[in-house]
């Protein structure tokens, strides 16, 4: 009598591919966050050079900021939502004399899904991105960053310097 080779695999060979394989896969999808982390980010800091510069016409027609506030004092008060009509970017609300807008048709949520926000008395922090090591209080437009909280400090708000007294 003679004995027929073997065909397939044993489980104990079945178990170690796929716990291979498992493992491949959490190292590929671990990079693969890091990634996105980052494209998210450089699409905030994009969308804030968009903003700035229909900051900047805004500016040019009415010689005012969003929420109708003068150029100076560098830091001052209120901050506002970029998309309220108060902002001036797209709609006014008749605080602007000479608007001639709109100067963007839509001003676009952040990555994360929030709203960018005027904050002309941000205290930057040595992790805000945009701040580059920056520990005081400056005029900004800013994404509340990956985690969507406002914060001010240390965290992970993503931030474009208007002005810094």
């Amino acid at each position: 009598m003679s004995s027929l080779p073997r065909k397939g695999f044993t489980l104990i060979e079945l178990l170690v591919v796929i716990s291979i394989i498992g493992l491949l896969s959490s190292i590929v999808f671990a990079s693969l966050d890091g990634a996105r982390k980052k494209a998210r980010i450089a699409k905030a800091q994009t969308e804030l050079n968009q903003i700035h510069l229909a900051m900047e016409l805004l500016f040019d027609d009415t010689g005012l900021l969003p929420r109708a506030l003068p150029p100076s004092p560098c830091v001052q008060n209120p901050e506002i939502y970029l998309n309220d009509s108060r902002a001036g970017l797209q709609s006014t609300d008749g605080s602007f004399p000479n608007w001639n807008g709109p100067y963007m048709t839509n001003v676009p949520l952040d990555p994360w899904g929030k709203n960018y926000w005027f904050d002309p008395d941000y205290t930057c922090g040595a992790t805000t991105i945009g701040c580059q090591g920056l520990t005081k209080t400056v005029r900004v437009i800013q994404s509340h960053g990956p985690n969507k909280a406002w914060e001010y400090g240390n965290s992970d708000d993503i931030v474009l310097i208007l002005c810094a007294p």
